[in-house]
Order: structure tokens, then C-alpha cells, then sequence
């Protein structure tokens, strides 16, 4: 496997470990980086499949077209519009004063993030 792709996916990994080591937390559990890291690791697998396939990803977050651009190579994953856009969001939301994401917000960013990475394996 391509060099690059392997790196990719080594950090996509990690963000899912790390979203799902944090979502378990008793005490003061951070769901707003539950959710960023949701969204990095899908974000960062599918870079790790556009890189085997020969394709350079865009440098881009946004998942609803990096979803797109791997549909362009025939994968498509059954994943709705608005899980795509609210999983992409609620990695910048909740990142600022106003906003805060709770465990059912955490909940279903790492279920989406799961979606893209079991498709790797």
C-alpha cells in the first residue's frame, strides 16, 4: 500500500480512538471533541482510500464532497446528506464560544465516522 494512504490511515485511527476513548469519560467528558475527531477520522480514511486508488484528495474538510469524489472512483457509502453536512459542521461548531455538543450529538458523529471506516476494512 501506498505510503501516504498507510499515514492517512494511521491517523484516522487514532481519531477514532481517541473519539471513542472520550466519549466514555465519567467525569467532564469533551463531546465537542468527540465530534471533531469523529469528523477528522472520516475525513482522514477517505483520503487513505482516494490515495489507493490513485486519486489525490482535495485539501478540503468537507465531507459531502470528498463523499463525492470517492462515489466519482464507484465507492458509495449509505450514509444521508444531513448526517454528511451535520458531521462536517460539528467539526467546526462546536469549536466556539456558543455552541457545545452534547452526548447524543457525540453519539451520532462517531456512528457516521464508523460508517466510513468499517467501509475501508
Amino acid at each position: 500500500m501506498n505510503k501516504t494512504a498507510l499515514e492517512w490511515q494511521h491517523k484516522a485511527n487514532n481519531d477514532l480512538l481517541t473519539a471513542e476513548r472520550e466519549i466514555v469519560v465519567l467525569i467532564n467528558p469533551n463531546y465537542d471533541a468527540v465530534c471533531y475527531h469523529s469528523q477528522q477520522a472520516a475525513e482522514k480514511i477517505m483520503k487513505a482510500v482516494l490515495i489507493r486508488a490513485g486519486n489525490t484528495p482535495s485539501k478540503i474538510h468537507d465531507l459531502v464532497i470528498l463523499t463525492k469524489d470517492l462515489k466519482r472512483i464507484g465507492i458509495a457509502l449509505n450514509i444521508s446528506h444531513n448526517d454528511l453536512i451535520f458531521l462536517s459542521r460539528s467539526a467546526v461548531i462546536f469549536r466556539y464560544p456558543g455552541e457545545s455538543a452534547d452526548i447524543s450529538d457525540a453519539e451520532h458523529a462517531i456512528q457516521i465516522a464508523r460508517i466510513y471506516y468499517e467501509n475501508d476494512e
